[in-house]
């Protein structure tokens, strides 16, 4: 069985790349497995429970759409997608959304400054829903890209303000709200006694007016804009304001989630992820909000990923220093090859992104990958032993994935296996394949020439098309860059079976002592860019370092 979703962009239904294994969690796991989560309301991990639901839903942010996504925001969006690969791999329908922020995010992510999108606006000299078409193609092919699974829907802001206004007015009523003149209508955040509770009082009292907040006319510190008039804002935005009962304008940035998880979703969610940062702010104020407007819990489970930090300094693109995919391939690094490096370390924490640590990462995923082949092609041994051993790792990577999803642990057991010299062919394929449905890193693909290039191992032939490709993906032109792609690997796999073809027909003349022409054959696969040697049961190729 396999789950689908429907791509909003196009209107066709696609199918989900994670399959349902539910037969090999009942047959390793006969009692069960106890999927644990850190659930930041309750600050502790803890056993998740469907309580009934086969329908889980998950609401995930998006940042505003007004530049490319950095590899900061993208590694926030790596663990949810693990999170719903071991839902659905246990069997659970999921239903995620996503919003588009293509209105109503202000430049101090609060209720001052600037709106993201003007500022898009004045930089690329076209209007607000152009920015925003261009940079939600670019963040869907971003997750395209690293192989991560679509959300069933992805919502703009602005083509929820109905519901936005629908939920602003039902707070009107219950007297939660009040109108700052010339600016907006605001949350009356004092009438909320449990406001705060996601993250604890003691960061609501260092709050103070003038650094973290605006002061621009607020009852109270943490109280936050449901509704903005377009009066408040120097740089207006027309084709993205609406009218409301409060006059015209935009919505709040924090409204937005509120409405799409709950219109679009249902009153009360299971989980609702991101990066750690908004949970201070962001998240406080949609529980508020949310759970005034339905007087219904929000969210059951609230998950939260740590920082990628670009040496040592938190990324921002309003400074315009930060990496995104296309820039971290002109550093030779694979798109898998960085995903892989976001699980050398848990979501909870830190990282620090460096050029030398990505790379290494990078040739640590092609080395596995070569592992992986290795050992699928031993085909003897014992066979009983193997089959135990099989069992054994499956458990043990499992197992650390339902533990809050511990890929740096699973990651470990992955390589304990590869070590051992009991397991091998098919059961080693049977635990890769289990393992990467939730990892997502195509470990059981052939290499790519991403791992020549970055090891140094190509043809000058090779080596033209990758700078060739390097300009295209500079200059932006997707499409060349595709094609010269697959000229690449075109090439490199002709030459690898001309190669292993010279290599079987001198294998054939050493076996009748023509030993002439089978070093005739040696040189001409060595002009392959291929180095032979000779074992015991046939022979070995391996690339000659380009240099």
């Amino acid at each position: 069985m396999k789950a689908s979703y429907l791509d909003r962009t196009t209107g066709n239904t696609v199918n989900d790349k994670v399959e349902t294994s539910e037969k090999h969690l009942q047959k390793y796991f006969p009692k069960g497995i106890n999927f644990q989560v850190f659930n930041t309301m309750g600050r502790e991990k803890m056993d998740f429970d469907d309580e009934g639901d086969k329908e889980i839903l998950v609401y995930t942010c998006w940042p505003t759409v007004y530049h490319y996504a950095h590899i900061w925001n993208l590694r926030s969006y790596v663990f949810p997608d693990i999170l719903k690969r071991l839902l659905r791999y246990s069997w659970y329908d999921v239903k995620q959304m996503m919003n588009f922020t293509d209105v109503g995010h202000l430049t101090d992510d609060g209720d001052d400054g600037e709106d993201k999108m003007g500022k898009a606006v004045q930089r690329e000299n076209t209007s607000a829903l152009e920015i925003a078409k261009k940079y939600e193609t670019a963040f869907i092919d971003d997750v395209d890209t690293l192989n991560l699974t679509q959300p069933t829907e992805y919502v703009k802001a602005s083509d929820a303000i109905g519901e936005q206004i629908e939920m602003i007015l039902k707070l009107e009523e219950k007297g939660l709200t009040y109108v700052i003149e010339g600016d907006g209508v605001y949350m009356d955040t004092a009438k909320d006694e449990e406001y705060g509770k996601l993250t604890g009082k003691a960061y609501i009292e260092w709050l103070q007016f003038g650094k973290r907040v605006g002061d621009v006319g607020k009852r109270s510190k943490t109280d936050f804009a449901l509704w903005k008039f377009n009066t408040a804002q120097g740089n207006r935005l027309e084709d993205l304001e609406r009218e409301s009962p409060w006059g015209r304008g935009f919505p709040g940035w924090h409204i937005e989630c509120s409405a799409i998880a709950t219109y679009g979703l249902d009153k009360t969610i299971h989980f609702h992820t991101w990066w750690d940062d908004h949970k201070w702010t962001h998240h406080n104020n949609e529980i508020c909000q949310s759970e005034n407007c339905h007087e219904e819990e929000f969210v059951r489970y609230w998950m939260h990923g740590a920082h990628l930090n670009l040496w040592g300094q938190k990324m921002s693109k309003s400074s315009g220093d930060f990496l995104n995919l296309s820039k971290i391939q002109e550093q030779w690094i694979d798109p898998l090859g960085y995903k892989f490096f976001t699980y050398q370390t848990h979501y909870r924490k830190q990282m620090k992104y460096t050029k030398e640590s990505a790379l290494r990462a990078n040739t640590g995923y092609f080395n596995l990958k070569k592992r992986i082949q290795a050992r699928l092609a031993v085909q003897e041994g014992n066979e009983k032993q193997s089959e135990l051993l099989k069992a054994t790792y499956y458990k043990a990577i499992f197992t650390a994935l339902f533990d809050d999803m511990n890929m740096p642990r699973a990651l470990a057991e992955v390589n304990k296996m590869l070590k051992n010299k009991e397991i091998y062919g098919d059961d080693v394929r049977f635990v890769i394949e289990e393992f990467d449905k939730i990892a997502g890193l195509k470990l059981l693909e052939v290499d790519e020439v991403e791992v020549v290039v970055e090891e140094n191992e190509v043809t000058p032939e090779v080596a033209k098309l990758v700078l060739d490709r390097l300009w295209f993906i500079k200059n932006q032109d997707d499409e060349n860059a595709g094609i010269v792609r697959s000229e690449i690997v075109k090439e490199w796999q002709e030459d690898y079976a001309k190669a292993v073809g010279l290599a079987e027909e001198r294998l054939v003349l050493k076996s009748g002592k023509k030993y002439t022409e089978a070093d005739a054959l040696r040189k001409k696969i060595g002009d392959l860019w291929y180095d032979i040697f000779d074992k015991k049961d046939g022979y070995e190729l391996k690339k000659k370092a380009w240099k």
